[in-house]
Order: structure tokens, then sequence, then C-alpha cells
């Protein structure tokens, strides 16, 4: 039976994600931004290193390989932090944002050396806060992301969001009336300068189940409503 409500998910889901959603509504999902490794010039880094996001946490233990062991990690996101963990590796500070992650550095590590590896067209809030505070810290661009020439087809009731540039190539071809359930407070800043401000949500703490959560609230009150209507009209 074809279901009311349907998601677009701008990030691959993991199964067990998209099982809970298409109970409840159609899903569809695939990464919009897609990674382009880069090989940086240096093999040595300081002792320290911070990741700021998943694809970052990934890519970057792929260029350190047997040499990850060696390094102190600090990142953002809980999901790096476990995969940190899980690969044996010494997680030293973690937060759920950029700003709260270069906070905790420059209170209590000011002195330190920090080799970030990240995207080439990373977020400015670390470095920027790292710069003022004169945190010695360089930068190492591990990877890109490229806009994915797959566009999704039809429209869509919910928008799931990930990273303010995944808004940024879409923003032009969603639908007006659509809600939109963003990863957290960065990403939701970028929905609402693109979309209705009342239609973007984002959880308390950036974790996947809590944006999962949100959105099957929000398709059950969609679901709702579509039925009252069928019903109104026959």
């Amino acid at each position: 039976m074809k279901k009311a409500v349907r998601i677009l998910s701008t990030k691959k889901l993991e199964q067990v994600s998209v099982d809970d959603l298409s109970s409840i509504a159609e899903v569809v999902d695939y990464d919009v931004l897609e990674v382009q490794p880069l090989v940086p010039n240096k093999k040595e880094f300081y002792k320290n290193i911070i990741f700021t996001s998943f694809k970052a946490t990934l890519r970057g233990l792929e260029l350190l390989g047997d040499q990850a062991k060696k390094y102190h990690y600090f990142c953002v996101g809980k999901k790096s932090e476990q995969h940190l963990k899980a690969a044996g590796l010494e997680v030293y500070g973690f937060a759920n944002y950029s700003k709260d992650l270069a906070e905790l550095l420059i209170e209590n590590l000011r002195n330190s050396s920090f080799s970030y590896l990240c995207s080439e067209d990373r977020l400015s809030t670390l470095p920027d806060l790292l710069s003022k505070s004169n945190v010695i810290f360089e930068e190492v661009y591990t990877y890109k992301t490229e806009v994915s020439k797959k566009k999704p087809e039809g429209r869509f009731d919910i928008y799931l969001w990930f990273s303010p540039k995944g808004v940024k190539c879409m923003k032009d071809i969603v639908d007006a009336e659509a809600l939109h359930i963003c990863i957290g407070e960065t990403t939701a800043k970028a929905a609402k300068d693109a979309f209705k401000e009342e239609n973007v949500y984002y959880p308390e703490t950036p974790r996947m189940e809590d944006v999962i959560r949100i959105a099957r609230k929000k398709a059950m009150v969609i679901n709702s409503v579509k039925c009252a209507e069928t019903v109104t009209k026959k």
C-alpha cells in the first residue's frame, strides 16, 4: 500500500533507521555530498589530532593507518567518539559541537599543539576560535565533498539534513511546505535561512537516533492530517 508521507534523507541511513521510518512513511535516502579523498603532502602530525565530523574521522584514520595509536584524539560527535574508541584509540576530548570542543581545548590545553584533519570546505568555527586564542594548530585537508549528480524524484513531506552545504545545494528544488529535520543547530541555521523557519526542527543533542525520532513524530502528525482530509472528502 502506498504510504501517505514521503521522507528524503540527504545521507544514506543505517538499516535500523530505514526500518524505523519505513513503517509509517516512504523513505528515500542517498548521499547528496560525495567524499573525494585528498592526500596531504605531510606524513607527520602533532601529537593531538582533531576531527569535527564522522567523515573526517574515517578519512583521517585511513591516512594514519598503523600510526594511528600514537596520537591523542579530540572529536566532535558521539559517532566519531564511539568509532575511535572501538578502534582502541585514546579519546582525550569530546563535544557535540565544534564551538564547545574549541572552548574545551582553549580552557584546558592552550599550550598544546594540534593537527586538525578536516574537509577542504570545513566550517570556520573551530579554527577561528583557536586562532583568536593563539592556540598552535595546523589544518590538514584530507578530503573534499562534491555535490552528487543524482537528484531525487517527486515531492517530499519531510527532509533530513546533515550539513549546511547539503542544504545549500538542494534548497532550490525543495517543496515549499515541507518540514526539515536537521542533525544540529549549525545545519538548522542554514535550513532556517533557506526555508520557513517554523518548519525547521533539530534535536537537543546532535544524534541520528534523535533525528529519526523527530521525523517519526512529524510523519505521524502528517499521516493523521491526511487521513482526516480523506475521510472528510468522502
